[in-house]
């Protein structure tokens, strides 16, 4: 009895590989622009907040908002959590290490001082740029994971 199904070592050939899988979908850029997003805020009210009447409980709150973004943040990367390149992992250290620096030295120089002279477009730019390197590795991710 003869089939009309092919044996399978007709079938396996050498010459096709399996297909590549497609890349997986990871809200890893958009957490990092959201962590961006959360550590600019905050580093903004958290610069200007002792010109402000009520600045130690904006401040607090700014804190407050601060530490709930970066639980929710956690939390959601923890779920996310998947493999890294080198590259990105250095990247994403890298765009931190250069928002704690800015946030050390603004925190310093504003917080530290008390009232100061320094406008809110002034301390408002600043802690943007803190926040600039980050939101581009998100960007980055983001496009990476289409």
């Amino acid at each position: 009895m003869t089939t009309l199904l092919p044996r399978p070592a007709e079938t396996d050939t050498a010459a096709s590989p399996p297909p590549a899988p497609a890349p997986a979908r990871r809200p890893d850029g958009w957490l990092l622009l959201a962590l961006a997003v959360i550590l600019g805020s905050s580093l903004a009210v958290a610069f200007q907040a002792f010109n402000l009447l009520w600045g130690p409980v904006v401040l607090g709150l700014a804190l407050g908002w601060l530490a709930l973004g970066l639980v929710i943040t956690a939390l959601v990367t923890r779920r996310a959590e998947g493999p890294h390149r080198r590259t990105d992992r250095r990247a994403v250290f890298v765009a931190l290490g250069w928002c704690t620096l800015v946030a050390l030295v603004g925190g310093s120089w504003w917080v530290g001082s008390g009232p100061h002279a320094t406008t809110a477009l002034v301390t408002s730019s600043v802690a943007a740029l803190a926040v600039v390197p980050l939101g581009v590795v998100g960007l980055r991710l983001r496009r990476a994971s289409r």
